[in-house]
């Protein structure tokens, strides 16, 4: 009797214990639980459930990224704009200069995809 782990070779036709007679792998016990999940509809209820909560903070990041945007176009207005035109004084233009160039945004944008896509800290 061969050894489980060896191929059987049958004529031409090489047997893999594991494998069917076309090569795919035969389903194991998680495989076959998975198939009756998805056939009463768990898993497709999991996976629409990760879906959305994925779109909503894909919209969020794209909600914070305009608004980034928008800040930044505005700290170029006051500085290429007379100062006759300008709504923020020095000190809000320092808050602004604070908040965009300080790493802070880059740290929680980083930390929020971080926490989406489940990568390691």
């Amino acid at each position: 009797m061969p050894d489980s782990a060896e191929p059987v070779v049958r004529g031409d036709e090489e047997s893999v214990p594991g494998f069917d007679q076309f090569g795919a792998v035969e389903p194991d016990a998680q495989a076959l639980k998975e198939r009756k999940a998805y056939a009463r509809g768990d898993l497709q209820r999991h996976e629409e459930k990760k879906q959305a909560v994925h779109s909503v903070s894909i919209l969020f990041l794209q909600l914070f990224a305009l608004a980034l945007c928008i800040v930044f176009l505005i700290r170029i207005y006051h500085l290429i704009t007379p100062l006759s035109w300008r709504w923020l004084d020095r000190d809000d233009i320092q808050t602004l200069d604070y908040l965009l160039f300080s790493g802070v945004i880059g740290g929680i944008i980083g930390g929020h995809l971080k926490q989406i896509f489940g990568l390691p800290e």
